[in-house]
């Protein structure tokens, strides 16, 4: 039973019997005093005006875009990385580029959903194949076998080749130089933050990349993976570009009792005017990335709309989508059982 709904039709009904009788007996005998019992329903009766309702807004290109998608799956310039490209078909001119980083036990289509949003707006997505720590890994070795620093270290490799390829003209795709983008799940956002300033034991990021922006779906907090990883959750400040941080309401997995606020960590130790978190209600750590083809109807529209949202800002500084994450995107995700948060500007 909805209390609301009982009484806002209570009060409708109200005001179309009574108002007009209740009018006529008020200038007849006067109107109630304010300390009588009928004050508050001579105030519905003579002055109460239903507000306007509140504006639904919708989460930005919520829709897949103008462009259709195409795949590409190729090798690195090593020779033995395989990679896969998703790209919008028949655009002329560089393209700008989202490096993904899958996470742990990801299978070829994880975050394919993602990455035909971001196709379908222009963008390029080049995702390489972690083999030490995919899907076949992860069975042969037990996820505590793969989630290693030692595979770590090959991760952060793996995302440096694939980013020197990228800016040096290797991909058969031409690229925007001045636009691109790193993101990842899990183990793949911890691999990406590393790649962009987070300080990891032993690891040694060879060049400094001009990235423009860092999606970070599921970034583990102090939790037992960043333990086991040797990572301080304070460094997250030292992640230069802008980041957008997202995780679930029911995202545990691996928290060792923690629980879900593990993964708000980074964004409150991190220190960008232009980060920003999204908690997507009742989503769990494996709802970002596709199980058996599926994932959640709220997953895949807050985490498609905000990315591209983000993206669009930071590399193609269009001032709509600015406007969206900073003044609409908390309405979005409401009402989608979200919530967003901004950094408060200085």
């Amino acid at each position: 039973m909805n209390v609301d709904k009982i009484l806002t039709s209570s009060v409708r009904y109200a005001q179309r019997t009574f108002q007009h009788g209740w009018r006529r007996w008020c200038e007849l005998f006067g109107p109630p005093s304010e300390s009588s019992a009928l004050s508050c329903f001579h105030y519905v009766m003579t002055e109460y005006r239903e507000p306007v309702p509140a504006a639904s807004v919708k989460p930005y290109k919520i829709k897949p875009g103008p462009f259709s998608v195409g795949v590409k799956r190729l090798k690195a310039s090593d020779g033995r990385l395989p990679v896969c490209l998703t790209y919008p078909e028949g655009v002329d001119g560089p393209l700008p580029v989202m490096v993904l980083s899958p996470g742990m036990g990801a299978h070829a289509n994880a975050n394919k959903y993602l990455e035909d949003h971001l196709a379908s707006y222009g963008y390029l997505v080049v995702r390489p194949r972690h083999r030490g720590s995919d899907i076949l890994a992860c069975w042969l070795k037990t996820p505590l076998g793969t989630f290693t620093r030692a595979e770590l270290k090959r991760r952060v490799g793996e995302l440096e080749l694939v980013l020197q390829d990228v800016f040096n003209d290797r991909l058969p795709i031409a690229v925007r130089k001045d636009q691109v983008a790193l993101g990842g799940h899990s183990f793949g956002a911890l691999t990406s933050c590393i790649v962009a300033g987070l300080p990891a034991p032993d690891v040694v990021v060879k060049e400094a990349y001009p990235i423009s922006a860092v999606v970070a779906l599921s970034p583990y907090g102090d939790s037992f993976p960043t333990r086991c990883l040797g990572i301080n959750v304070m460094d997250f400040a030292q992640v230069s570009p802008p980041v957008l941080y997202m995780s679930g309401s029911r995202d545990e997995l691996f928290t060792l009792g923690k629980g879900a606020r593990a993964h708000l960590e980074p964004f409150h130790a991190s220190t960008g005017e232009h980060d920003r978190h999204v908690v997507i209600g009742k989503a769990r750590h494996g709802s970002f990335s596709e199980i058996m083809g599926w994932v959640r109807t709220e997953t895949r529209v807050m985490v498609n709309s905000s990315v591209v949202a983000f993206l669009d800002t930071h590399l193609l500084g269009n001032p709509e989508s600015s406007d969206y994450l900073q003044n609409r995107l908390s309405l979005a995700a409401f009402e989608f059982g979200s919530w967003a948060f901004n950094r408060e500007p200085k």
